[in-house]
């Protein structure tokens, strides 16, 4: 069996202002397999974006995501994936809100 891969992360984070800070998160991975009778080669893509806020007592952090997989398997004379190859999204949208009660 032979086995590869390799991934890379990426993050940046900036202050808007005394109270507002955004974040910014990034990801890609590559892994690949050669076996006997099958050739499975995987990548995934993410990336994330927070935006938190002060307003007061309160804290709102909001933000959302996106991360793509991609699968792909080659098979042989004896084995075969139908199908062959599939790609998946997702998406994801978040709204927080801190509310402080005391000062401790």
């Amino acid at each position: 069996m032979e086995l590869s891969g390799s991934n890379v992360r990426w993050r940046w984070r900036v202050r808007l202002g005394s109270e507002s800070e955004l974040r910014v998160q990034a990801y890609w991975s590559h892994d690949g397999r050669v076996e006997l009778n099958l050739t499975p080669d995987t990548d995934i893509f993410d990336v994330e974006v927070q935006h938190s806020l002060g307003l007061g007592s309160h804290r709102l952090l909001w933000g959302g995501g996106y991360r793509q997989a991609r699968d792909e398997v080659v098979g042989s004379a004896i084995v075969a994936f139908i199908p062959r190859e599939r790609k998946l999204a997702w998406e994801s949208l978040f709204v927080q809100d801190e509310l402080r009660l005391a000062r401790r």
